[in-house]
């Protein structure tokens, strides 16, 4: 589309963290010759968390805004993200991320856990041995209500 927006990285530091970049950037392809991998099916916001992560090791985006349903649906779609480049290291990041955010506090005294659409976007885009899941199903068993699972 119109909307297609370009990022630099340093090619040593991608390919050495993303197997995806690696094989991309590194074979006998089109991606390798001209420098380029295009992902139009990864929005724009979401790679921008990704090279920042790449870069500083801190997948928060510096999270100021206390919306914390919207924080978990960022962290989620840049952790399909990960585990779509291959880049362990960063998706172990925004997991600790992740961690991390569960322990913000209502006012209530509650906890915030990932609402459905986070949820959604989570296994709609990883695998059933994806790490991230098995933390979620930890966050539920260990935080959950009983009344969750009653009509």
């Amino acid at each position: 589309g119109d909307d297609v927006q370009s990022f630099w990285a340093h090619k040593e530091l991608i390919c050495s963290k993303s197997d995806f970049f690696a094989k991309a950037l590194n074979g006998k392809w089109k991606e390798a010759d001209e420098n380029v991998v295009k992902l139009p099916e990864v929005e724009a916001e979401i790679f921008e968390l990704y090279m920042q992560l790449l870069y500083t090791e801190d997948p928060s985006n510096g999270f100021i805004n206390n919306d914390v349903t919207a924080e978990y649906i960022r962290l989620f779609k840049l952790c399909v993200l990960c585990e779509k480049l291959q880049d362990r290291t960063a998706k172990n990041r925004v997991i600790d991320a992740v961690v991390e955010l569960s322990k913000k506090v209502k006012v209530d005294g509650n906890i915030w856990l990932p609402g459905a659409s986070a949820v959604s976007i989570l296994y709609e885009g990883t695998t059933s041995s994806s790490r991230m899941r098995t933390l979620l199903a930890d966050f539920l068993v260990e935080r959950g209500h009983d009344h969750w699972l009653s009509d």
